[in-house]
């Protein structure tokens, strides 16, 4: 009796969880999370640029308040993606590495294998408290997202053209600014420019060869010229100790996980390897930092091929389990937007007569959809790129 209980009780657990599932991957929920991250970031970026008299009285005052206000959306990100969707991140490499991530200024290396990268990025920076103070190297396209453009514009993140003689010199102006920050940073750049494709990769393996470079497996050619820039200052600026390559993989044999899945609260599974580097052993010219960003990629090659063979990568796997702290802090940040951008449309929704609801309700419907169609349509465009 005592175990045909605990069977059926085993049997209402997993028909809950079941029937949870399927509750999430309702559209609706999709939906409310577009326009929650959208308006809150429209709300944010508004009110940075209204900040901005604080700038001429101190740059530093309006970075700090300004890093923070940014983080209540990014923290969206990250709450969706490790709680609604449940997203489990399976680490690897030395524990030196890991402990080090997140407490000093460093340049931080990835691959772009798919449409989850960012928000595996994002929840490495919630882990390890970065969120607020990690900066990256974007597409200009980026910069016209609503919003999520304007909030990466107030954190003076340089926007790239692929034109390598404009974005030199965005790339320096934006190391110059970093040399007044008041606070570690963390510098990443997806060093491949875009993200991984078949056809991308056959026009890498034709440069390759017309350039007699070993040709790499499993990444697009690294953009060497543009990591070359940004790694001398990191190297010449005595704030900046250490290099980060930081290895994504998506499970093997299943289709690859999208951004609407996350937002339909579906479980996902993503393979990180992390390596430190001192960057006092990084080459100091710029020529010798190009040759030295296509090793880096030969042993990311490496390290890939090794999770292919293996499941797994290289390394001592490492606990990535979230303080409590952290969590809660998380939730309290998608609560409070929650309450305060749904409770309008939800008080409309009680008090207004119905003939008005029957054109506000489909309205108010199809411009949240079109917001989660151009979300999720935008994670997933395919930019063209150079090879190098």
């Amino acid at each position: 009796t005592h175990i045909a209980c605990r069977y059926c009780s085993a049997r209402t657990r997993l028909s809950k969880m079941g029937l949870l599932r399927k509750i999430k991957q309702l559209p609706l929920f999709a939906m409310v999370f577009t326009y929650v991250f959208l308006a809150s970031a429209l709300i944010i970026s508004t009110l940075c640029v209204l900040l901005v008299v604080i700038w001429p009285v101190s740059k530093n005052l309006y970075r700090r308040i300004s890093s923070w206000l940014v983080y209540t959306v990014f923290a969206q990100f990250a709450w969706v993606t490790i709680e609604w969707a449940g997203m489990k991140l399976h680490a690897f490499g030395e524990k030196e590495a890991y402990d080090h991530l997140g407490r000093e200024s460093c340049l931080v290396i990835l691959n772009h294998r798919g449409e989850l990268d960012w928000l595996a990025g994002f929840t490495i920076a919630a882990r390890y408290n970065f969120m607020h103070t990690m900066r990256a190297l974007a597409k200009r396209s980026v910069l016209y997202v609503p919003g999520f453009g304007q909030l990466l514009w107030v954190l003076e993140f340089p926007f790239l053209s692929r034109n390598f003689a404009k974005d030199e010199v965005m790339i320096k102006r934006a190391s110059e600014e970093y040399k007044e920050y008041p606070f570690p940073i963390q510098i990443c750049i997806f060093c491949e420019g875009t993200r991984f494709t078949e056809a991308k990769y056959e026009r890498g393996v034709q440069y390759a060869k017309e350039k007699g470079l070993k040709e790499l497996k499993h990444h697009l050619i690294p953009r060497t010229k543009g990591f070359a820039i940004i790694a001398q200052y990191c190297k010449l600026n005595a704030h900046f100790p250490a290099l980060y390559d930081l290895e994504f993989a998506y499970p093997r044999g299943v289709k690859q996980p999208n951004v609407l899945d996350i937002l339909m609260g579906k479980q996902v599974d993503m393979y990180v390897h992390l390596k430190r580097f001192p960057m006092d052993e990084l080459p100091a010219t710029q020529e010798e930092l190009n040759t030295y960003c296509y090793k880096l990629f030969e042993q990311k090659d490496e390290a890939y091929e090794h999770y292919l063979q293996n499941g797994k990568f290289p390394g001592p796997a490492q606990p990535f389990a979230f303080p409590a702290t952290t969590l809660w802090f998380l939730r309290l940040i998608m609560f409070g937007w929650g309450l305060l951008l749904l409770t309008p449309p939800l008080y409309l929704l009680v008090t207004l007569p119905w003939a008005i609801l029957a054109v506000v309700i489909p309205t108010i419907s199809g411009v949240c959809l079109l917001m989660m169609l151009g979300f999720v349509w935008f994670s997933h465009v395919d930019v063209k790129a150079k090879t190098r």
